[in-house]
């Protein structure tokens, strides 16, 4: 992932990746110390969770054993 993000910051890849990634002074308006940092986007796990739970509560019982 490092060698990855490190093509980005430098514009070594397809186009088609430039946009995957956005920092910080392009999300808000305001100078912090970190405006240059790529930004991390909270994701919702919530769902995810949700789905994880239904999909064991409906595995037969000698299957959830198994793992």
């Amino acid at each position: 992932m490092g060698i990855f993000m490190f093509k980005i910051s430098h514009e070594l890849l397809p186009p088609m990746f430039q946009n995957i990634f956005h920092l910080n002074n392009t999300v808000h308006n305001y100078c912090t110390r970190h405006s240059e940092n790529y930004h991390l986007y909270r994701v919702n796990t919530d769902v995810s969770n949700q789905k994880a739970k239904r999909l064991s509560d409906s595995l037969p019982y000698n299957i959830l054993l198994q793992t």
